[in-house]
């Protein structure tokens, strides 16, 4: 009763003069919160799913960027939903995400040309046991034209079988590197 009218009172007087006090909404608080539960939960849908393609296997460049494109457009689509579809709440939004979104792109594609090049060097090992064990198997003079020969023959069949193993990546820096080591 009286503590409400004496309140509504100042309201009134207040807002006469000008000088009405900005408090935020409910509402205002309410899409705050929408679009920073939003904006978390669109990046850990995001990192979540390219962590685990990323741990399914190794990819190319171009195999990433379509895995990496993909699941950041449904990251997106996830965000445009959580926030309501309200245009006012996810547009001026959308660049922190994708923001964010780079960066974990950045982060998984290290991760996977690491996992690139501990393949590569894992075929070049398996090779080169091979190579050895082939060498070994023969009973020849070390002096032996036909020693080297043989040699020869399983490095290239060795390069070959690398070639043909690898090729997808054979446009990175560790493909190349133990190519070159197999040449």
């Amino acid at each position: 009763g009286k503590g409400i009218g004496a309140l509504l009172k100042i309201l009134v007087e207040a807002g006469n003069s000008g000088h009405f006090p900005d408090v935020p909404s409910v509402w205002d608080g309410f899409l705050e919160l929408t679009k920073n539960q939003a904006l978390v939960n669109a990046r850990d849908f995001f990192h979540a799913n390219i962590r685990d393609a990323v741990e399914e296997g190794i990819y190319t460049r171009s195999e990433f960027d379509n895995i990496a494109n993909d699941l950041q457009n449904k990251a997106v689509d996830v965000f445009i939903h959580l926030t309501f579809g309200l245009k006012e709440l996810y547009e001026p939004n959308l660049s922190s995400l994708e923001s964010s979104i780079k960066t974990l792109k950045n982060t998984f594609w290290t991760i996977n040309s690491d996992g690139i090049e501990k393949e590569c060097l894992h075929q070049y090992d398996i090779l080169q046991i091979k190579f050895s064990q082939k060498l070994e198997d023969i009973n020849l003079p070390l002096e032996s034209s036909e020693l080297e020969n043989k040699g020869n023959e399983f490095q290239k069949d060795m390069l070959e079988q690398y070639l043909h193993n690898m090729k997808k990546f054979s446009t990175t820096g560790a493909f190349v590197s133990n190519r070159t080591r197999l040449l």
